[in-house]
């Protein structure tokens, strides 16, 4: 016989303001480190730096941002850092976006496109960098096809020599 498996609720989990432990528990996916100082002082950070002009729209904006760190799911303090600024790079990217509808001009509007460009790039470098820290940005060589011609040589596998001022390897 088979057990039937329990599949998690698809339902999106919320973190009550005045819930203490879950707050702390959410900081801690968002800041990467076993440090609660680190994890709280860099949410906050976070939050800070994110474009909002109404008081209304602040809460669910830094519950969001808190997700998507969370999301990111740094693992040590240097992958929450380069989450934090992936986060707020999007955000503020987004925010030239929707300027840039409403500018009421056209340099206003070119302004605002050339601004969301540039952190689309910046956002594009640091899921980069992210990606290299974790390992993901490793390449690998294949040679299928080498030809050798008359009086050359050929050598398959890794060759190692001394150098000049120590070891090299070619």
């Amino acid at each position: 016989m088979t057990e039937k498996k329990t599949t998690k609720s698809k339902e999106p989990a919320t973190i009550a303001a005045n819930d203490r432990e879950a707050l702390q528990d959410a900081a801690k996916m968002a800041g990467g480190s076993r440090f609660d100082a680190w994890n709280r002082l860099f949410v906050v950070q976070t939050a800070e730096a994110l474009p909002v002009d109404d008081a209304y729209e602040r809460e669910p904006q830094h519950q969001a941002a808190l997700c998507g760190l969370a999301g990111i799911g740094p693992r040590d303090e240097l992958e929450g850092m380069m989450a934090a600024k992936l986060v707020v790079a999007h955000e503020v990217e987004m925010d030239c976006y929707r300027r840039a509808k409403d500018a009421r001009n056209f340099a206003e509007r070119c302004g605002y496109l050339n601004m969301a460009n540039k952190l689309a790039r910046t956002s594009t470098m640091l899921l980069g960098a992210l990606d290299k820290h974790r390992g993901k940005g490793q390449q690998k060589v294949r040679v299928e096809h080498v030809h050798v011609h008359d009086g050359g040589q050929a050598v398959v596998g890794s060759i190692e020599r001394p150098g000049v001022g120590g070891d090299r390897k070619i």
